[in-house]
């Protein structure tokens, strides 16, 4: 039987991303990421979303409302777009440009494509960890759009594949002597002030009652 779940959508994070709540056995609260697909977009396979990385926000599932709605379930992590963050010090733009590489060449290793990378697509979180989030829903795009938007967003140049920007990235590191800088980029993600804002009531009433796309009886928490 396809897994059902009832969440509560407690707060908008951004344009159809909501942070939502459901509760587990013994009592434990989870939190989870709900993306909401606007109707009639076409996705990636969403079996081939769910596999981890560690530059890539963990998709735990993908689940339709009976109303035909469907939403990208993911990992809750706390920390902020790069957009919020803002122009970053050198080094560490190379250091964030090189995790968001590493992210998009995995993701194509596995036949994914981003396909709208932008600095609201890249998370920071409150560890100094770079994140790369909404993946496979652009499924027209071409990778060589995500080595484009990674140009453009950071300034770097050469290379046609997001790995071979990610070996330009190392060896200019190398050569300069820039470390990796998770506790300098950690340092720069305030905590941010959860609220409770309302949520629209037809969106919160679709993610009551969630129906698993990938038939997976997954564990969220």
């Amino acid at each position: 039987m396809p897994r059902r779940s009832r969440y509560t959508l407690q707060e908008r994070l951004g344009h159809d991303v909501f942070r939502g709540v459901r509760w587990v056995p013994k009592g434990m609260r989870a939190e989870a990421a709900l993306r909401r697909i606007e109707p009639g977009r076409t996705i990636a396979d969403p079996k081939r979303l769910l596999f981890a990385h560690r530059n890539l926000v963990h998709t735990i599932d993908v689940m339709q409302a009976p109303s035909g709605a469907r939403f990208v379930l993911a990992e809750y992590l706390e920390g902020c777009s790069l957009e919020a963050l803002g122009p970053l010090p050198s080094p560490l733009d190379s250091h964030v440009a090189l995790e968001v590489c590493r992210a998009l060449a995995v993701a194509k290793d596995e036949g994914l494509i981003h396909g709208a990378l932008t600095a609201r697509s890249v998370l920071v979180t409150t560890r100094g960890d770079v994140k790369v989030t909404g993946l496979g829903l652009q499924p027209g795009a071409s990778h060589g759009d995500d080595v484009a938007a990674v140009k453009r967003l950071f300034g770097v140049t050469g290379a046609d594949t997001a790995a071979e920007l990610g070996d330009a990235l190392v060896q200019h590191m190398f050569t300069h002597r820039i470390r990796n800088s998770d506790r300098d980029l950690a340092a720069l993600v305030k905590p941010r002030e959860r609220t409770t804002t309302p949520v629209d009531s037809e969106i919160a009433a679709e993610a009551q009652d969630l129906t698993s796309l990938v038939l997976e009886d997954v564990t969220v928490g």
